[in-house]
């Protein structure tokens, strides 16, 4: 289920959210073009930039994001704040 969706500046491409998952469509036949999995952490919302080349999602569990090739479909780096080996978390724990 879509959380979140953007559609790109010259209305080319749709991006969906989902939980773990950035989903990329074709807006001209609505074919999926590439799904991008954010690996062991949900992920919040996003934004894509105006070239469509890359995107940047807001971790759910930490206090960061991480900045996606939408051209190769993978992850190409991981910030958090705070020290990168020890993230702060975000979300109330109960």
């Amino acid at each position: 289920m879509a959380h979140n969706s953007i559609v790109s500046l010259d209305g080319r491409f749709l991006y969906l959210q989902s939980r773990t998952t950035l989903t990329v469509f074709d807006t001209r036949d609505e074919r999926v073009i590439r799904q991008i999995r954010a690996g062991d952490h949900r992920i919040s919302p996003f934004t894509v930039d105006s070239r469509n080349r890359r995107a940047y999602y807001c971790l759910h569990d930490n206090l960061g994001f991480d900045v996606v090739d939408l051209e190769a479909g993978k992850v190409l780096q991981r910030v958090y704040v705070g020290i990168s080996t020890f993230p702060i978390g975000r979300m109330a724990r109960g």
